[in-house]
């Protein structure tokens, strides 16, 4: 399933010589999606980690699949590019409701 909207106010961009912007996969190529509905946050003074897996209520049990590791400049910029995704889904869709 591909995102209707993308935005990528977190992204390497540069106007520096010798460093490229990250390409994504070429065409028949595909990124690794994983489903998450529960995670974990933590942090250092060096990075934050960023813990995504999933819940299943049945029995309880809870399983991380996936990690994430950014400097602290890359997690407040995940944190904007989020915050302007979900009014931007709001302003499309609906409000989403806290939990």
């Amino acid at each position: 399933m591909k995102p209707n909207n993308i935005i990528e106010k977190g992204s390497l961009k540069t106007d520096k010589p010798g460093i490229k912007t990250p390409k994504t996969p070429h065409k028949g190529e595909e990124l690794e999606a994983r489903y998450a509905n529960f995670f974990k946050i933590g942090s250092n003074a060096f990075e934050f980690l960023l813990d995504f897996g999933q819940f299943y209520p049945q029995n309880g049990d809870g399983l991380i699949h996936t990690r994430v590791v950014m400097s602290p400049v890359y997690a407040k910029a995940l944190l904007q590019t989020l915050s302007d995704s979900i009014s931007q889904y709001e302003k499309s869709f609906e409000e989403v409701k806290d939990k």
